[in-house]
């Protein structure tokens, strides 16, 4: 399954320690199972043309939230970090996957969704 987090720049080393929480990731931030799509931070376009020595580029800004802060966003492919909470059955695994939902991008029913503008998807 395929998951898509956006948290608040300052948040992402709690995601990722969640992640580590459930097994998901080692230590170095590497996926032990699936794949895991550091993107860092987002940006969008701002309308702007500006010219530099290439020619001219389109100007982007970065990507904040309501209250202002950068937004920072990451992939991750794995069997299913719900499963991996049950197999650990511990108070901290549950808690580790209530977190994680703070940061995923889900869908009206509350369920994992790929974000209306990816920045970048797994193939």
């Amino acid at each position: 399954m395929d998951y898509y987090f956006r948290c608040p720049e300052e948040d992402s080393p709690a995601l990722k320690a969640e992640l580590r929480k459930l097994g998901v990731l080692d230590e170095g931030g590497n996926s032990l199972s699936g794949a895991f799509d550091e993107i860092g931070r987002l940006y969008e376009p701002t309308g702007i043309v500006i010219q530099t020595e290439e020619g001219p580029m389109r100007e982007h800004t970065v990507l904040l939230d309501a209250e202002g802060r950068v937004l920072w966003h990451a992939n991750l492919r794995h069997p299913g970090i719900e499963e991996a909470a049950q197999a650990l059955d511990t108070q901290e695994a549950s808690m580790a996957l209530t977190f994680l939902y703070r940061w995923l991008v889900l869908d009206a029913d509350g369920k994992p969704t790929l974000p209306q503008n990816p920045a970048r998807v797994f193939a």
